[in-house]
């Protein structure tokens, strides 16, 4: 049974409108991942280092048959292809692709929380 998810999605390096638009696309050419709405872009200011470049953010709401450990995956897999490199936690980002919401699924767990724990610090969200 297909579940309504919210991904958010950011990059502040390059050319961060750009590189979200990208993200929207993979994600939404897989056939597993039904985009349903697609937010406005966002410019938002960095949260955690502050010393960087503000951030181009958006939301996409898809409905998907994929658990939510394999979203992460394929999510994670789509920020590796486009080129995105983890060098440091808060740091600048090519690529930065969260699962917000999934259902009405509550999880904590090392590799995942769901809902985010960030929600309430992301304008672009709320």
């Amino acid at each position: 049974m297909a579940q309504r998810a919210y991904i958010g999605i950011g990059s502040n390096i390059n050319s961060p409108r750009d590189n979200c638009a990208r993200a929207i696309e993979l994600i939404c050419a897989r056939p597993d991942c039904e985009s349903v709405a697609i937010s406005s872009f966002y410019k938002t200011e960095p949260v955690g280092m502050i010393d960087q470049s503000w951030f181009i953010n958006a939301v996409i709401a898809i409905d998907t048959v994929l658990e939510p450990l394999t979203l992460l995956s394929i999510l994670l897999a789509i920020e590796k292809k486009m080129g995105r490199v983890r060098n440091e936690k808060w740091g600048p980002r090519l690529i930065d692709l969260d699962i917000l919401f999934y259902g009405n699924c509550i999880l904590e767990g090392p590799e995942l929380e769901i809902p985010h724990p960030e929600i309430a610090r992301r304008k672009f969200v709320l």
